[in-house]
């Protein structure tokens, strides 16, 4: 099938002006498809650009060197040379106030979840939220970060067959996982799982391939090789 074109896209307040999506040739990447697929589908910074907020977060809270730096790991407090607990204590403070969770969507998502349904595939959002903060600074902040999670999800109209909080990806059964970790991405392959990772800040150091740049420039190559 022939994607139909991009609507205009979208400037986001997190990011860039974006005056176009570019076009990527990603048809070496693309998978065999004969029938609908499962697509496990992370959120952050796959469709929502947490990191950028996060980094935002700590740079109103003038967090140690955050206003001078941009972190390029998932260790971000070490990159404003700060101790774990105080970066904890900025982003539980951000998720309370709604910065983290409250921005919209990555250019053009909510177009591509439509697409993919449209031709046949199952769109399943597992996402780890809530799952590593555990007990924080100011307490255990799981059930608001789900709520929040679930909000944003129908708030934003974003299509979608299910919504999975995990934090092993290999137990969500799917055929195809995209996801901007690094970590998750080696467990899913090393399972013999196809998974594709997301361009992101903190993953450009690792040298792994199948690579896209966003969501929308994978989305695309499924309901063309669809």
């Amino acid at each position: 099938m022939t994607a139909a074109m991009l609507e205009p896209p979208a400037q986001h307040p997190e990011l860039p002006v974006l005056l176009e999506e570019p076009e990527y040739d990603l048809s070496h990447l693309a998978p065999n498809i004969t029938r609908p697929l499962a697509l496990a589908v992370d959120i952050d910074d796959v469709i929502h650009p947490w990191y950028a907020l996060a980094h935002k977060a700590c740079v109103a809270a003038n967090l140690g060197k955050a206003r001078s730096v941009m972190p390029t790991s998932w260790t971000m407090h070490e990159a404003y040379e700060v101790p774990l607990d105080e970066w904890v204590k900025v982003i539980n403070e951000a998720t309370l106030g709604g910065d983290l969770y409250t921005a919209p969507p990555l250019p053009n998502v909510g177009y591509w979840l439509d697409l993919l349904r449209e031709v046949g595939h199952e769109v399943h959002f597992v996402t780890a939220r809530g799952l590593h903060q555990g007990e924080g600074v100011i307490g255990d902040l799981r059930d608001i970060i789900r709520k929040k999670t679930v909000d944003y999800v129908f708030e934003n109209d974003l299509a979608h067959d299910s919504l999975t909080f995990l934090k092993d990806k290999r137990r969500f059964l799917a055929d195809i996982y995209v996801d901007d970790g690094v970590h998750n991405i080696k467990a899913l392959s090393e399972a013999g799982r196809v998974a594709y990772l997301v361009d992101a800040p903190h993953n450009q150091r690792f040298d792994y391939a199948p690579r896209v740049p966003s969501f929308a420039a994978f989305a695309k190559m499924i309901v063309e090789a669809t």
